[in-house]
């Protein structure tokens, strides 16, 4: 996989602008005490879609739309990767299949199908997944945007952090959950052009 460029980084910024929100940056007095230190919270769960894969998902469908690669795109997701791509599918006017595992909570199957999305159940592993997903693009022609494997979602993702250099210039440190590593690349990488004195730490549930 090539890595997305300074240039491609700043160019999902402009082309995402539109249509996501750009979300606050909240402090807290009483956690700023406990750890004598400004701390900063990006709001991703006030993005639209309710969290930061609506970056990537938007990202992906508007290159695809500018390329003509086709109106139909596919994914596996438990949930809000799923979520995002349906409703930005819907933005584009494309037509979206998602393979979800049966375990997925039904507010989030519900969720997908009420943006217009057409859901394939699967079994929960990783296999099953991909198993399903390759019947899906088999059948439709789809057009693959993975849940984070890929540049157009990497550059997408690092929209939050380049956000953060711009509303919180003064920061030293920038914390980032690990999931599958899209926020985690774009973060590093939107660290390493706009502002390569900030150190990154990834997190993981211990």
């Amino acid at each position: 996989m090539n890595w997305p460029t300074k240039k491609e980084l700043l160019e999902a910024a402009e082309r995402i602008r539109p249509h996501l929100t750009q979300t606050p940056i909240l402090y807290t007095d009483e956690i700023n005490s406990l750890l004598d230190a400004k701390v900063g919270f990006k709001c991703e769960n006030l993005q639209r879609t309710g969290s930061f894969k609506a970056r990537g998902a938007v990202n992906a469908c508007s290159i695809i739309a500018s390329k003509k690669e086709g109106r139909i795109v596919a994914t596996h997701s438990s949930g809000n990767h799923g979520k995002a791509l349906a409703w930005a599918s819907k933005l584009f006017h494309f037509e979206a299949h998602i393979a979800v595992p049966e375990t997925a909570p039904e507010i989030k199957r519900k969720a997908i199908e009420s943006l217009g999305a057409h859901i394939h159940p699967c079994g929960p592993s990783q296999y099953d997944r991909e198993t399903e997903l390759t019947k899906i693009l088999d059948e439709t022609n789809a057009f693959f945007v993975p849940p984070f494997e890929h540049p157009y979602i990497i550059a997408g993702q690092s929209t939050c952090v380049q956000e953060i250099v711009d509303q919180a210039p003064q920061t030293d440190i920038v914390f980032v959950p690990v999931g599958g590593g899209g926020l985690s690349a774009g973060s590093a990488l939107a660290l390493k052009h706009f502002k390569p004195k900030t150190d990154l730490i990834l997190c993981e549930p211990s």
